[in-house]
């Protein structure tokens, strides 16, 4: 059992954690993984940042954020405002589901911050029905935005831990 109680952090020991729950993850030792996490969680992070009720709250400010970063494609942000982010990240990264950073994803992967998406999003000058295809599926989120602005993605992915949540998140 590891105690976090007197644990300091340093990028050492942030290397090694990270480290540790990558292969703890990519074993498919879920509870394990989500334990830790919440434990480092409660123990470093403050809760002031985003709570489950405030979601719309964060996606507002997000949205705001993107326009003045020069986002004004209003199907794009639309886009971002119908597909709900949070869905694409483990449920303890739920809270920071709509701050402009990306978020680890399972495998060492990440979800890319929403600016780098919705940048991504504009210089494609999507249109309905347009076929797409995106190499490293990820957590799903890009495809699905291309999606709700009318494209038929086609999307591949080489972590079959990947391909397979991906693909959960499309049926739901």
């Amino acid at each position: 059992m590891v105690s976090l109680q007197n644990a300091k952090i340093s990028m050492t020991w942030k290397e090694d954690l990270k480290t540790l729950l990558i292969t703890i993850r990519c074993q498919g030792q879920l509870k394990i993984y989500l334990k830790i996490l919440q434990k480092i969680k409660n123990k470093f992070f403050s809760s002031e940042s985003m709570e489950k009720g405030k979601l719309s709250d964060n996606l507002n400010y997000l949205l705001e954020l993107l326009r003045k970063e020069g986002i004004d494609n209003e199907n794009i942000l639309n886009a971002i405002s119908k597909v709900p982010r949070e869905n694409f990240v483990s449920e303890i990264q739920r809270e920071y589901a709509y701050e402009n950073r990306p978020l680890p994803i399972p495998c060492g992967q990440t979800i890319s911050q929403p600016y780098t998406v919705a940048f991504m999003l504009l210089l494609l000058e999507v249109k309905p029905a347009e076929k797409i295809l995106e190499v490293g599926t990820g957590s799903g989120y890009e495809a699905a935005l291309l999606a709700e602005l009318g494209a038929n993605v086609y999307t591949i992915e080489r972590i079959p831990e990947l391909a397979n949540s991906a693909q959960n998140k499309k049926k739901k």
